[in-house]
């Protein structure tokens, strides 16, 4: 469905968002299994989503696909970048979406361009893209929540969508991502475990010893 609203009036505005606010709350076990609430700055998701449009220029007016639950901090950054860049966001219901060979039917049918995914269903989409005929693929794909690793299927999905790249974010669920590292365009020179790359805009990275310092 599409849907249509008009702009607020000047006397229905609220004051600008500032960079110190919060923006959402967001329940995570973390390590310990209890469930904690983590308050996220209006400031850290903007900066992520400037960094975005800045250095990945493939991230304006394309199709972003909701992937990720509400309740996952991923998709504040699926929702933000898309409303924010002239994107369209495409939803998928909970069927297409726990599926991996209706999931990647749902990214070909829908011409899905940006998809944000753990490295757990990148694996099992690119095994699913194997055996579902004339499947499609998006141009670019970010993963994070856990240690990338560069399977066959993976390499070979991407070795057969020339212009397609692969970017391994990394970041706690405090900061949503504070490093990332763009795979080389060639995936033939991509290694087995890729690296988190290096800090994103405004932010600093501290490497500590076995004494946390």
């Amino acid at each position: 469905e599409e849907f249509s609203c008009s702009p607020l009036l000047e006397s229905e505005r609220s004051e600008s968002l500032s960079w110190d606010q919060l923006a959402y709350v967001m329940y995570t076990s973390g390590s310990t299994g209890k469930p904690k609430g983590v308050g996220f700055l209006a400031g850290s998701l903007i900066n992520l989503i400037e960094w975005k449009l800045g250095e990945l220029p493939n991230t304006g007016l394309s199709k972003v696909l909701q992937y990720s639950a509400i309740g996952f901090d991923a998709s504040a950054q699926e929702i933000v970048t898309a409303l924010s860049s002239g994107s369209t966001l495409a939803l998928i219901d909970e069927t297409n979406r726990r599926d991996s060979n209706k999931l990647i039917e749902h990214i070909t049918t829908e011409n899905i361009d940006h998809l944000f995914a753990p490295f757990v269903v990148l694996m099992n989409l690119s095994e699913s893209r194997e055996v579902v005929s004339q499947a499609g693929w998006p141009k670019e794909v970010f993963t994070a929540g856990e240690q990338l690793k560069i399977t066959p299927a993976i390499r070979s999905a991407f070795l057969e969508n020339p212009g397609s790249r692969l970017h391994n974010f990394y970041g706690p669920t405090e900061a949503h991502v504070v490093s990332t590292y763009s795979l080389p365009e060639d995936p033939n020179d991509w290694s087995e475990f890729p690296p988190i790359g290096r800090p994103i805009w405004n932010t600093q990275l501290y490497i500590l010893d076995n004494n946390l310092e």
